[in-house]
C-alpha cells in the first residue's frame, strides 16, 4: 500500500500539494488540541431520559408488574406484542435457514451468481487519495459553513450542522470514488451498481433473507455484550442519533424526517458503495475475497467508533460483504443495510415511548 501511495503522490503534483496542506492543518489542530480529553457530558435531552428511564425501571421491576402496566396502554401493548412476535418469528426463521444453508451446500450454491469484476489495476492508493480528498472536503466545508454564519448571520443547531454536513460529504464521496476509478478503467457498474439482467426483487428477497440469516448471532453477541458491560459497571454512550432523535422531536419534526431518511436509506446506500462496492474490490484485488471480507468489515467496524459495539458491526460487515461478493451487486448488501438501521430505529422509538409513558412523560 505504501508502494501505491508513493506512486501517487509522485505522479501527482496537485494532489501531492492538497496532501500535504490537508496533513498540515489536521496535524495543527491535534497539536492545538493536544490537551487533557474531558469526559462528554450528555445533551440535556439524553440527560432527562436517562433519568425517566432509570425511574421507569425502578417501577417496572418484574414481568407480572410490567404485564400489569401493559394493559393500561392498549395501543402501546399492541405495538410490544407485535414487535416482539415479529423478533420471534424472525429470530425462528433465521435459525431455520442457518440449518438448511448448512446443511444443504447445493442450496448455497443456487444463490450465487457472478461475483464483482475484476480490476487488476486498481491499487490501495487509490483509497488513501479518497480518504485525503474527503478530509480536504470537511475542512472546505467547515470553513464555508462558518463563513455564512459569521458573514450571513445564519445559525442552525449542531444536529442540522451534522445532518447537512452528512449529506454533503456522502455525495462527494461518491463524486472521489467515480473520479479515482475511471482512469483505471472503473465506473459505477464496477462498484456494484450496475442493475442491468437483475431480478430486483429476487435480489431483495436475497438481502431480506441474509438478514434473518445473521439475526441469531448478531443479537446473541448485543445481549452478551450487554450483560458484558452490566457486569463490569460500564455504560456505553449514546449514540448521536439518539440524542439527534431526543432533542429535535419537537423543536424541529422536519430533521427528525430527514435523519430517518438518512440513517435508514441514504447512509446504508452511501456506505455500502463506499465498503463493498470500493473497498472490499481494493482489498480483493490485493489479498484475495476472504481477507477481503474481514479488513472490510474491520475498516467499517471503526468508521463507526463504537467499542462497544465492534463485534456486532463486524459481523454485519462480514455478512455485508459476503453478500456482495456472492451476488456481484449492492442491491441484497443495500437491502439488508436498510433493514438492520430500520429495524433499529424502530426499536429505540418504541423503547422511548415505552418508558416515557411509563414514567407519565
Amino acid at each position: 500500500m505504501l508502494k501505491s501511495i508513493v506512486g501517487f503522490l509522485q505522479t501527482d503534483k496537485k494532489f501531492t500539494l492538497l496532501f500535504i496542506v490537508v496533513a498540515g492543518i489536521y496535524a495543527a489542530f491535534f497539536m492545538w488540541g493536544n490537551r487533557p480529553a474531558e469526559k462528554r457530558t450528555p445533551s440535556a435531552a439524553v440527560q432527562k431520559f436517562e433519568r425517566v428511564q432509570k425511574q421507569w425501571e425502578n417501577n417496572i421491576k418484574n414481568t407480572k408488574a410490567l404485564e400489569e402496566y401493559l394493559k393500561k396502554k392498549p395501543a402501546l401493548n399492541f405495538m410490544v406484542q407485535l414487535f416482539s412476535l415479529l423478533t420471534v418469528v424472525a429470530i425462528g426463521i433465521g435459525i431455520v435457514l442457518n440449518f438448511m444453508l448448512l446443511l444443504k451446500p447445493a442450496l448455497r450454491s443456487r444463490f450465487s451468481r457472478d461475483g464483482p469484476p475484476d480490476f487488476t489495476e486498481w491499487r490501495l492508493g487509490m483509497l488513501f487519495k479518497v480518504v485525503v480528498l474527503i478530509l480536504g472536503a470537511n475542512i472546505v466545508l467547515a470553513v464555508i459553513l462558518g463563513l455564512v454564519r459569521r458573514f450571513f448571520g445564519v445559525h442552525f443547531s449542531m444536529n442540522v450542522y451534522a445532518l447537512f454536513h452528512t449529506t454533503v460529504i456522502d455525495a462527494l464521496c461518491l463524486i472521489f470514488i467515480l473520479s479515482v476509478i475511471r482512469p483505471f478503467g472503473g465506473s459505477r457498474q464496477s462498484i456494484g451498481l450496475d442493475f442491468s439482467g437483475l431480478n430486483l426483487f429476487r435480489e431483495i428477497g436475497i438481502g431480506i433473507g441474509g438478514y434473518l440469516a445473521i439475526l441469531p448471532v448478531f443479537l446473541t453477541l448485543i445481549v452478551g455484550l450487554i450483560l458484558f458491560a452490566k457486569f463490569i459497571h460500564y455504560e456505553p454512550p449514546p449514540h448521536p442519533l439518539v440524542e439527534l432523535f431526543l432533542e429535535e422531536e419537537k423543536r424541529a419534526p422536519w430533521v427528525i424526517v430527514y435523519s430517518l431518511f438518512l440513517a435508514s436509506i441514504a447512509g446504508p446506500v452511501f456506505e455500502e458503495i463506499f465498503f463493498r462496492g470500493f473497498c472490499y474490490n481494493l482489498f480483493k484485488n490485493k489479498w484475495g475475497s476472504r481477507w477481503a471480507m474481514i479488513l472490510s468489515a474491520a475498516f467499517f467496524s471503526v468508521i463507526h467508533q463504537s467499542e462497544f459495539a465492534f463485534l456486532p458491526i463486524f459481523l454485519l460487515g462480514l455478512a455485508l460483504a459476503y453478500l456482495y461478493e456472492k451476488r456481484g451487486s449492492l442491491v441484497a448488501s443495500i437491502t439488508l443495510h436498510v433493514v438492520h438501521n430500520s429495524i433499529f430505529i424502530g426499536y429505540f422509538f418504541l423503547a422511548k415511548h415505552l418508558v416515557l409513558a411509563g414514567s407519565g412523560g
